[in-house]
């Protein structure tokens, strides 16, 4: 998903610096640059998401087992 940003926007938007005319070789380095950076950006901020849900989901299992368990118990 990150990938399809980053290429995306390096068709839109080229920061190509200098005064002389992108060349096609110039294009597609800046494109493969901009789509691995999207790319990773996305993978970690999709792997932060995924654990902070996985610490959730683990905590509240372990809430609700050691409640279930004092019902039982009592």
């Amino acid at each position: 998903m990150g990938a399809v940003f980053g290429l995306f926007t390096a068709g839109i938007d080229p920061n190509i610096t200098g005064t002389e005319t992108p060349t096609v070789r110039l294009v597609a380095q800046e494109m493969k640059v901009r789509t691995v950076s999207y790319a990773k950006n996305f993978a970690v901020l999709g792997a932060m998401f995924a654990g902070t849900e996985c610490l959730i989901e683990s905590v509240s299992w372990h809430v609700a087992a050691t409640l279930l368990l004092l019902h039982i118990l009592s």
